[in-house]
């Protein structure tokens, strides 16, 4: 006789209509309570049940940003990749794009107003000095590729070397908390 293994998993989604879209690790950061009281809040709540509801283009949106190179229906494919075998709607790409403007900005601009601020607390090691937060800077420049033709009005080439392309960002410093950075075993 052959032995068998069985593997199973359970997850644990909203029901109905609201099942896709609230999956993964979005949902661990943004809570769905949280999506909900925002759309109250903004007035963004759609007025019918919906195939895609407030809630759920909250999260593609959100998902857009993330994945920033994907199209929208590659970006639903992975809010959805943990739902195979479940019989979902398929929306249309211009339906994404509906839903998206239907909500408009107000929700997004007051989830962002909630959560955005610093990670680092105060008295973490590393991110503060002498009562001030730590920042990190970083920069590079570059010079853009010459021009291959020169323009037809002076003969000469469109950026003769003196310009240059500069860009620096600014982030908080310090250690993750105690227990974020994996450990290697």
């Amino acid at each position: 006789m052959q032995e068998k293994s069985v593997i199973t998993r359970t997850i644990e989604a909203a029901g109905g209509v609201y099942a896709p879209g609230h999956l993964g690790e979005l949902t661990q950061i943004v809570d769905f309570v949280l999506v909900d009281t925002v759309i109250e809040e903004t007035g963004s709540r759609e007025k019918r049940l919906r195939l895609l509801p407030s809630r759920v283009v909250v999260y593609f949106v959100l998902a857009l940003a993330l994945f920033e190179d994907c199209s929208y229906r590659g970006v639903r494919g992975r809010l959805t990749a943990g739902l195979e075998g479940l019989p979902l709607v398929r929306p249309a790409v211009s339906s994404l794009s509906r839903a998206r403007r239907r909500i408009g900005a107000a929700p997004l601009r007051r989830l962002f107003e909630i959560l955005a601020g610093p990670v680092a607390h105060l008295g973490q090691a590393g991110s503060f000095y002498r009562g001030l937060r730590t920042v990190a800077v970083d920069g590079t420049a570059s010079r853009p590729a010459p021009a291959r033709t020169p323009p037809a009005s002076t003969g000469r080439p469109a950026h003769p070397g003196g310009v240059r392309v500069r860009a620096a960002a600014v982030g908080p410093a310090g250690r993750p908390p105690t227990g974020a950075l994996p450990t290697s075993s």
